[in-house]
């Protein structure tokens, strides 16, 4: 008996998140077309700042979040690294329904490390890295997310944000 009245009693909780659940079909995501972002970002060469891959990899995202419908905004800057060189940098926003007040925000580094001085090969602690599994890897799954919201916008508004100067870090042989 208390069986049957125990299922035969939904608390009013539960009955609200009933009304509230909605079914979303999301577009499928598609690896193979990640994996062509994250080649691209790599053929361009390690992405450090003040060269010229790094320019010609920033140009290019900035072309990819506009050609998939996000408004792009920009933010510059000039940094002073840990052996006080100026290094030119940019952050990369690509944002849909910017008035929506309802927002998630998802992010990645786009830069690469200067050196690989974690590296087992102590030959290699002064070559930069392409950081196709570290910076590269996040942004090309971005942009295969912003691909695809042109097939179905969500009804909040997302911020893809690209970050710049993340991998140059004081490296383990300075003190």
């Amino acid at each position: 008996m208390m069986a049957l009245a125990a299922c035969g009693n939904k608390s009013k909780a539960s009955a609200e998140m009933e009304q509230d659940s909605v079914q979303v079909q999301v577009p499928v995501f598609n690896a193979d077309s990640a994996y062509q972002y994250i080649k691209a970002q790599t053929d361009f060469g390690p992405r450090i700042p003040n060269s010229k891959a790094h320019d010609a990899c920033g140009d290019y995202l900035v072309k990819m979040l506009k050609a998939f419908g996000a408004k792009v905004t920009e933010q510059k800057m000039d940094l002073t690294g840990y052996d006080g060189k100026t290094l030119k940098g940019r952050n990369i926003i690509g944002a849909y329904k910017p008035e929506n007040p309802k927002r998630i925000i998802i992010c990645s580094h786009w830069d690469s490390r200067p050196w690989a001085d974690n590296d087992p090969d102590k030959k290699n602690h002064h070559t930069p890295i392409d950081g196709a599994n570290d910076g590269a890897s996040g942004v090309g799954v971005i942009l295969e997310m912003a691909r695809l919201i042109q097939q179905q916008q969500p009804e909040i508004g997302i911020d893809f944000i690209f970050f710049d100067m993340e991998d140059y870090g004081t490296p383990q042989w300075e003190n």
